[in-house]
């Protein structure tokens, strides 16, 4: 037996406990150049509920590539999507960057004279340690984007049942956006 513990004010982990429990599944998660471990609980029954769900009302979706429409008989919407996600994106261009200087400076020879890779090198890439150091943090910044955006999707998609049920999408080739 694995002690839990839960928060006083946490009412929701407070009933998901009240259920029988059906699997535990362990995950690990690279944070920092460290390994965390995390243990995913399922549980028996339905969830409890966390958000307010509208009504049987009709939703229409219309998705973008950078925004999202949202129309229902009472509320229309444009929003923005994971508009918080911008700033480390330049962060991370910028690390990107530094990543390639790095790397063309431990290996030279590596490279042709017009900045184009030489296939026929065969030698082992040099990684410096700050390289490393560099990789690290570029890795970790690319994780924090990626639960950004997840967190994001994840709001939106709440504030879109809290008006309405049915939603309706239009068809869209995204391969060709």
């Amino acid at each position: 037996k694995i002690p839990v513990i839960i928060k006083n004010n946490d009412k929701y982990a407070q009933s998901c406990f009240l259920d029988k429990l059906l699997y535990c599944r362990l995950l690990k998660r690279v944070v920092n150049g460290k390994n965390k471990y995390y243990v995913q609980i399922t549980f028996e029954g339905t969830p409890p509920k966390k958000h307010k769900v509208g009504g049987e009302n009709e939703i229409g979706v219309d998705i973008g590539t950078s925004t999202i429409a949202i129309v229902s008989d009472n509320k229309v919407e444009l929003k923005i999507l994971a508009e918080n996600i911008e700033i480390n994106e330049k962060e991370k261009t910028r690390l990107q960057r530094k990543l390639d200087r790095q790397r063309r400076a431990n290996n030279p020879n590596k490279y042709n004279a017009d900045g184009t890779i030489n296939i026929e090198n065969k030698e082992k890439w040099k990684k410096s340690k700050s390289y490393v150091k560099t990789k690290l943090k570029l890795s970790n910044l690319q994780r924090k984007i990626a639960e950004k955006r997840e967190q994001s999707h994840n709001i939106l998609a709440n504030s879109i049942l809290e008006i309405g049920t049915i939603v309706k999408v239009e068809n869209m080739n995204f391969k060709a956006l």
